[in-house]
């Protein structure tokens, strides 16, 4: 699916650059955040901060001009307030996007893909792809209604979307 579209609107919501300081509160969000997904498509462990480990760590500083961390608007910048992240792929595909579960609902997760699809345009990257599990159904028609359609779904439930 392929949509060449002009950037979404700017989202109010604080955001920066992945910092080797966000990492303990990195891991713990990111683990709560994907936990409730893992569990229903039986991916182990389903809190992903058993593999805490220094490869991540690395993996992320290697990531860090393309992992962004994000915070409610008006929120220091710091850690403690991380609500959320993605991080994209050399070739436009938006990758571990999450939202801390307790601010579901709220309209984060759209600000923080708008956030990205912007992100990526000013990259020259179009189209904007990304992954999603199919049976995570608010996560379909967010993306949906920012103008994502599925391209393709295969077996393991992942659906293919692109923007």
């Amino acid at each position: 699916m392929h949509f060449h579209g002009e950037a979404l609107p700017e989202p109010e919501i604080g955001w920066r650059l992945y910092e080797d300081g966000d990492f303990d509160e990195y891991v713990e969000r990111y683990s709560d955040g994907f936990y409730e997904l893992r569990k229903s498509i039986g991916e182990k462990p389903y809190a992903v901060k058993e593999k805490k480990c220094e490869e991540w760590r690395q993996q992320n500083l290697a990531n860090r001009k393309n992992l962004y961390v994000f915070f409610k608007p008006g929120q220091d910048m710091t850690p403690s307030n991380l609500i959320g992240s993605a991080l994209i792929r050399p070739d436009g595909w938006l990758d571990d996007l999450f939202v801390i579960p307790s601010l579901h609902g709220q309209g984060y997760g759209r600000k923080i893909t708008q956030c990205m699809v912007n992100r990526c345009l000013e990259r020259g990257l179009s189209p904007v792809s990304l992954d999603v599990v199919s049976t995570n159904t608010s996560a379909v028609q967010l993306y949906e209604r920012l103008g994502f359609v599925v391209e393709q779904e295969n077996t393991s439930g992942y659906g293919r979307i692109r923007k």
